[in-house]
């Protein structure tokens, strides 16, 4: 809602006319004398913004949005500080490989990982941790079926690869 109080002129609201996006998208107006308030000469000014989610609901509505498609092939995720390095390592020989692939940063529990994963619909998520380090073979979880299989780290582009035809 506009703050009413500080406007000393016209007010104005933009809507969208479809019914499904009934919310302002933005709004505006004149508010002489408002940076007086601050310590120097009022100035007459004239200003509006947007909000960042009325303006995605319009975008939606009216199918403007862009399609997106997922460029990220696999997501590395390391159980533990000292599986890091071999997250780094495997990340780095699976873009070598042509894949893309990202790293997660940060100590969240694996299933926050995984949702975050899924959230930005990468196919595939690699779980390094201690037993996968100590047994020389990775998870490789296939998220949209569930499916994991455990690899050698060399094994795992080449299986991705086969997989997704690449």
């Amino acid at each position: 809602m506009r703050g009413f109080d500080y406007y000393s002129g016209i007010i104005f609201e933009v809507f969208d006319t479809d019914p499904v996006n009934s919310r302002s998208i933005l709004g505006g107006g004149r508010y002489d004398g408002l940076v007086g308030l601050f310590g120097v000469d009022p100035v007459p000014t004239v200003g509006f913004g947007w909000g960042d989610v009325s303006l995605v609901n319009f975008l939606s509505v009216h199918h403007l949005l862009p399609k997106v498609a997922v460029q990220t092939d696999v997501y590395v995720v390391s159980m533990s500080e000292s599986a890091d390095e071999a997250s780094h390592q495997l990340a780095t020989t699976l873009r070598a490989g042509g894949l893309n692939a990202a790293l997660a940063m940060g100590k969240r529990k694996i299933g926050d990982q995984l949702k975050t994963a899924n959230k930005k619909a990468i196919p595939y998520v690699v779980i390094i941790g201690e037993d996968e380090m100590e047994g020389g073979r990775y998870t490789l979880k296939e998220l949209a079926g569930g499916k994991e299989i455990q690899l050698a780290p060399g094994e795992v582009a080449q299986h991705i690869k086969k997989t997704r035809g690449k």
